[in-house]
């Protein structure tokens, strides 16, 4: 393979700092994004000492983790050395992103001492689509790290997962008997009639066509994304609704996008609407009948409902991700220009690559000399132009002519009036 060496411009590129815990970054779509992970050795070495070093990039979607190699999706270099002594740096460049790439990006950090033993480290990112003109962004939820992902909803209740943390065990702790009149309650689920007969929790509270005071909803909205491959013709909100209620226990209000199906903030009854591919879904879980085991966000709404697809649930539509639609906080990323390293990535039609990082004692030394050449050009350009200026107005007083030499203006009538009066003659010719 050939080598790919890459020059990056280090007065224009910028990177995100990953870091532990996890930061969060918002982006448009189709941007293209660099994170960088660094470390020290000390942050893993103990004694006995480390003897090799490693790190990788995962991407972790709800309770998978897969390994990224250097592809025309992703860009993976990492430093031979680093900027001193014991300081490690890679850098993870994803291109041109789109709803598949939300996720959480995860750099770890192996160090292995002479008898095999290893440590690791970890450094990680969220990351978001940014919406336009809108403080809020679209992130994936991840539920690889939840230490009762094993034992979700495996028909025993574990009492330490009986949380809204750790998804209530998927539901292992309290079932919920089904409804008497299923047949029904299913034709009269948010219909906008109050049905006293379905107003129970078994029958998911009629919809929620029985709530006549203030409503009270989880906070923020899941949103669901349709498979690009799939074409999904109409939709019935109502069923639709009717089947995340019974996963979630509770009233669950759909919308697709462009707010199609939704009168006076009802669903219609029997609605079919029409989706199309790649199309979003939005989830709203209304918990006013709600009295224990509520999902009281859609970040925990988003990550139930991953872990049930991940665990054979059927929704009956295609989807692709499941992220929560929430407000953009202040953990994000450290956003860094790239004079901390001096990155090459010009490609050779290879696969590899090859980034060195320049030793330094605290500061780039490339971000000095190019600020000092900066400066240098900026205070060349000023002098040249009050040099131009002194050379025009010395011009333009060379070319007045003499005030002190300067002829009076004649005035003909006058001249010829004072003539007269003095009795002086004309003389004809």
């Amino acid at each position: 393979m050939h080598p790919v060496r890459v020059t990056v411009n280090v007065t224009e590129g910028f990177y995100h700092l990953v870091t532990a815990p996890a930061c969060q970054i918002s982006v448009l779509p189709s941007a293209t994004v660099d994170l960088v992970c660094q470390y020290h050795d000390a942050e893993v070495t103990s004694h006995p000492p480390c003897v090799s070093h490693s790190m990788r990039w995962q991407a972790v979607v709800s309770d998978a983790v897969r390994n990224i190699s250097h592809s025309t999706k992703y860009g993976e270099w990492t430093a031979a050395w680093g900027l001193q002594s014991g300081h490690h740096v890679s850098l993870l460049r994803i291109r041109a992103l789109t709803m598949d790439d939300l996720a959480m990006y995860r750099c770890e950090i192996r160090c292995m001492d002479a008898a095999g033993a290893t440590r690791h480290a970890r450094r990680a990112v969220d990351l978001c689509f940014r919406q336009p003109h809108s403080k809020y962004h679209m992130c994936s939820k991840q539920t690889a790290d939840n230490k009762c992902s094993g034992v979700y909803n495996n028909g025993v209740c574990d009492p330490e997962c009986d949380n809204e943390r750790h998804l209530y065990d998927g539901g292992d702790c309290a079932r919920a008997p089904p409804c008497d009149q299923e047949a029904y309650c299913a034709t009269r689920f948010s219909d906008g009639v109050c049905d006293k007969l379905c107003n129970s929790a078994r029958c998911l509270w009629d919809g929620g066509d029985c709530n006549t005071g203030r409503r009270r909803f989880a906070n923020d909205t899941v949103v669901l994304t349709l498979a690009r491959t799939e074409v999904t013709s109409t939709l019935n909100t109502k069923e639709m609704a009717r089947s995340f209620s019974a996963l979630f226990n509770t009233v669950v209000h759909v919308l697709p996008e462009g707010g199609r199906g939704r009168r006076r903030g009802k669903l219609r009854k029997g609605e079919q609407v029409p989706v199309e591919k790649d199309e979003k879904l939005y989830l709203k879980l209304d918990n006013t009948n709600c009295k224990n085991r509520c999902l009281r966000s859609a970040d925990s709404a988003a990550k139930y409902l991953s872990m049930a697809l991940t665990h054979g649930w059927k929704p009956g539509l295609p989807i692709t991700t499941v992220t929560a639609l929430e407000p953009i906080t202040a953990n994000t990323c450290p956003l860094e220009n790239n004079t901390l390293l001096h990155i090459s990535l010009e490609a050779v039609n290879g696969t590899n690559s090859h980034v060195t990082a320049l030793p330094r004692g605290g500061h780039s030394s490339i971000g000095c000399t190019e600020t000092w050449l900066i400066v240098v050009v900026l205070t060349s350009c000023l002098l040249l132009c009050v040099t131009l200026v002194g050379i025009v107005i010395l011009l333009c007083r060379m070319c007045r002519p003499d005030s002190g030499n300067r002829k009076p203006k004649l005035n003909p009538h006058h001249d010829w009036t004072h003539a007269q009066k003095n009795g002086v003659q004309g003389t004809h010719v």
